[in-house]
C-alpha cells in the first residue's frame, strides 16, 4: 500500500498534493465540527462556527501561502480566548500550518512559527481558566514535537534530494568521461591510422607513377619501383596488423614493437629510394628515452619526410635532424625542406617556367627517377595537426611553416622525461 502511494506521489505529484490538502481540509472540518457541536450550546452557532471553520477551509491554501493559514489560526484562536471556550479547529489548524512552514519552508521560517505557538501556548496558560500548568506542558510538547518531526523530514528529504542531484552529476560526468575518452580513443586511432596509412601510401603512389613512365625506358628502374611498391606494401599491411591487434578485444596475436630510434635509418632509406634528397637522419642514444617519446619522434620525421614527397616530389633536398638539448632536457627533431631557391624539384618534375623533363636521384647519375611524371598528391593537412597534438601530449611544442627560400620546416621538442 505505501509503496502504491510513493509510486503515485512520484508519478502524479499534482494529483498527489491536491489528494493530500482535500485529506488535511476534510480531516480539520471533522475536528471543526466535532467542535462546533460540542461548544454551540455555549456560546451558539455563529461564534463556534467563526472560530472553526474559516481556519479549516484556509488550510486549503497552506502550501502556497502558510503564514497567511498560521495567522488566520491566530486570530480564530484569538476570538476563542475572547470567548473563554475551547475550539478544536483553530488548535488543529494551527498545528498544521506549523507542520506546514517547518517541512517546506526554510529553517529559519520554521522556528519563527514555532515561537508563535509557543508564546500561544504560554499566552493561553495565563488567559484561560480551564488551562493548567500541566495542560501548558503537554501541549507545548506536542508543539515541539510536531515541529521537530516535520524538520526532520524537511531535512531527510532535503538529503535524498542532494544523493539524487549528486548522482545524476556523478552520471553526467561519467558519461562526459565516456564521451571525452571516446573522442580521445578516436583521435589517437586515426592519427596512428595516417602516420601509418598516408606515409606507405604517398611512397607506393610516387613509385607506380614512376614505374608507369619508365616501363618502356628504363625497365630495370621500372621493376626496382615495383619491388619498393611491394616492400612498402607488405610493411604497411604489418603495420596494420600491428594496430588492429592493439584494438581488437581480448586479441591473443602477438603484435610486432612500435617503430624507434633504432628505426629512424631504415625509414630514412626508404624515402631516399623514393628519390628525396635526404641529409643527415642520425639520431641520439635512445637509452632513458621512453619509448613513446622513441615513437612520437618517429612519427614527426615520418610526417615531415611523406610532405616532402607530396609537395616537392623526387629529388627535392630535405634535412633531418634528431638532436638532443642537455640544457633544456629535451629532444629536438627537424624535417627541412628546401625550397625552389636552392633548386628543389616540384613534384610535377619541372622547375616552374621550365619544362617538364624527369628529375635524377641527386648525386646517383642515374636516370630520370620514377615518379615524376604527375602532379603533387593531395593532402588534408591531417598529418601537421597530428604532430602539435603528439607534442602537446609531452607537454611538448613545435615549430611548422614554410621558410623564407620557398621551402617548409617541421621541428618539434619533445622533453626526455615525458611518458
Amino acid at each position: 500500500m505505501y509503496g502504491w502511494l510513493r509510486r503515485f506521489a512520484h508519478d502524479h505529484p499534482i494529483r498527489h498534493r491536491l489528494a493530500a490538502d482535500l485529506l488535511v481540509v476534510a480531516a480539520a472540518l471533522i475536528a471543526a465540527g466535532a467542535s462546533v457541536i460540542y461548544v454551540a450550546g455555549l456560546v451558539g452557532w455563529p461564534a463556534a462556527l467563526l472560530c472553526s471553520l474559516p481556519p479549516a477551509l484556509a488550510l486549503f491554501w497552506r502550501r502556497r501561502a502558510p503564514f497567511t493559514v498560521l495567522g488566520i489560526s491566530v486570530l480564530a484562536m484569538l476570538v476563542e480566548w475572547g470567548l473563554a471556550v475551547p475550539v478544536n479547529g483553530a488548535q488543529t489548524a494551527l498545528l498544521i500550518s506549523l507542520y506546514t512552514i517547518a517541512r517546506h519552508e526554510p529553517v529559519r521560517s520554521g522556528r519563527i512559527a514555532l515561537g508563535v505557538c509557543l508564546a500561544l501556548v504560554a499566552l493561553a496558560s495565563t488567559r484561560m481558566p480551564y488551562q493548567s500548568l500541566g495542560n501548558a506542558f503537554l501541549q507545548a510538547l506536542f508543539v515541539i514535537v510536531v515541529w521537530v518531526l516535520a524538520t526532520n523530514i524537511a531535512l531527510r528529504h532535503s538529503y535524498l534530494q542532494a544523493l539524487e542531484e549528486r548522482a545524476a552529476r556523478l552520471e553526467r560526468e561519467r558519461d562526459a568521461a565516456v564521451h571525452a575518452a571516446t573522442l580521445t580513443e578516436r583521435t589517437r586511432i586515426a592519427r596512428e591510422m595516417h602516420d601509418v596509412v598516408a606515409h606507405h601510401v604517398s611512397v607506393m603512389v610516387v613509385q607506380a607513377e614512376g614505374a608507369t613512365w619508365a616501363i618502356d625506358t628504363a625497365p630495370g628502374q621500372a621493376r626496382a619501383a615495383v619491388t619498393t611498391i611491394a616492400e612498402t606494401g607488405r610493411s604497411t599491411l604489418t603495420e596494420l596488423r600491428r594496430l588492429l591487434g592493439v584494438l581488437r578485444d581480448g586479441g591473443s596475436e602477438s603484435v610486432s614493437p612500435q617503430p624507434e630510434f633504432a628505426d629512424i635509418v631504415a625509414l630514412v632509406d626508404q624515402f631516399r629510394l623514393s628519390g628525396l634528397d635526404v641529409q643527415g637522419g642520425a639520431v641520439p642514444d635512445a637509452g632513458g628515452i621512453p619509448e613513446s617519446v622513441q615513437l612520437a619522434v618517429y612519427r614527426v620525421i615520418e610526417e615531415g619526410l611523406t610532405n616532402a614527397l607530396k609537395h616537392g616530389g623526387a629529388g627535392v633536398r630535405v634535412n633531418v635532424g634528431v638532436d638532443m638539448l642537455f640544457s633544456t632536457g629535451e629532444i629536438q627533431v627537424e624535417v627541412a625542406t628546401a625550397g625552389a631557391a636552392e633548386g628543389a624539384e616540384p613534384a610535377s618534375g619541372k622547375k616552374i617556367g621550365a619544362e617538364a623533363t624527369p628529375t635524377a636521384v641527386p648525386g646517383t647519375g642515374h636516370s630520370p627517377v620514377p615518379g615524376t611524371g604527375h602532379g603533387p598528391i593531395p593532402g588534408t593537412g591531417h598529418g601537421l595537426i597530428g604532430i602539435r597534438e603528439r607534442a602537446a601530449l609531452f607537454d611538448g611544442r613545435t615549430e611548422i611553416g614554410p621558410t623564407p627560400d620557398g621551402g617548409f620546416l617541421v621541428r618539434a621538442w619533445f622533453p626526455v622525461g615525458a611518458s
